[in-house]
């Protein structure tokens, strides 16, 4: 794949997950659409009712139609950037404080994409890489590797990893699940005793590379505030490109 590949396939999933247009994403203003039912959305945003993406200076706010009107008169002439400042962020829940939001699941993230020809990265001497492929990680299932590394998750279906291995054991584990067709989403984990050897970024390093090769977009997401892990993407050749704001409702309550 290219990096206009990359870039393209990445794009055409944000239209998708955020219900917008390529000529959208070129106006540095604040965009509101409809949060429609498609399964072209990630997995993982398909339960949400509001999704807000801020990508080169442009925002799009992209939430069920009840919460639109809200969302429109707060937020019509903000400017995009400072969109997740901390008061910006307290003005979306004053916005849309009389709805069932569960603000517990508010998740604030970082993404970063990749590059084609990545830099080739590579274990300290005495460490070994381990390719495992789908239906190859129940040994992992109940280990520290799982929820943060593999899904288990048949909706979201753990496609390929790649552990470091210090003799016999995995001291640490990249690991990249399905999230939509031509997308991955990445995770990594390693145990305590071996941070700080460059072996996250290393095995994430990897997993990229083969995946690209094999026609598969990856990407790494991260909290804004941890910032070991922002370290690990940077590290491995990525680059940031988009944040995102994500809320969904209350269990079994509806909007009024």
């Amino acid at each position: 794949m290219t990096d206009m590949e990359i870039n393209n396939t990445i794009m055409v999933q944000l239209y998708a997950d955020y219900n917008c247009t390529s000529e959208m994403l070129k106006e540095k203003k604040i965009h509101f659409t409809e949060l429609v039912g498609t399964t072209a959305r990630r997995v993982d945003l398909r339960d949400k009712k509001f999704l807000c993406l801020v990508i080169n200076g442009t925002a799009i706010m992209c939430a069920t139609n009840d919460l639109l009107r809200p969302l429109r008169e707060r937020f019509i002439d903000r400017d995009p950037q400072w969109l997740f400042e901390a008061p910006r962020i307290l003005d979306v829940y004053h916005a849309l404080s009389s709805f069932p939001i569960d603000w517990r699941n508010l998740k604030l993230h970082i993404f970063f994409s990749c590059k084609a020809a990545l830099p080739v990265l590579t274990l300290e001497q005495g460490l070994t890489l381990k390719w495992y492929e789908a239906g190859q990680m129940e040994t992992f299932r109940d280990t520290v590797f799982a929820e943060e590394v593999l899904l288990f998750d048949d909706d979201r279906p753990d496609y390929l990893a790649v552990g470091a291995l210090d003799g016999e054991q995995v001291i640490g584990l990249a690991g990249a699940s399905i999230e939509a067709p031509s997308v991955c989403q990445l995770g990594i984990n390693v145990i305590e005793g071996y941070e700080r050897r460059h072996i996250a970024s290393t095995l994430i390093n990897a997993l990229t590379r083969e995946l690209i090769n094999r026609g598969k977009v990856p990407f790494y997401d991260t909290a804004f505030s941890h910032i070991a892990s922002q370290k690990v993407a940077l590290n491995a050749g990525f680059s940031p490109l988009w944040t995102s704001l994500h809320a969904q409702y209350l269990a079994e309550q509806t909007c009024p």
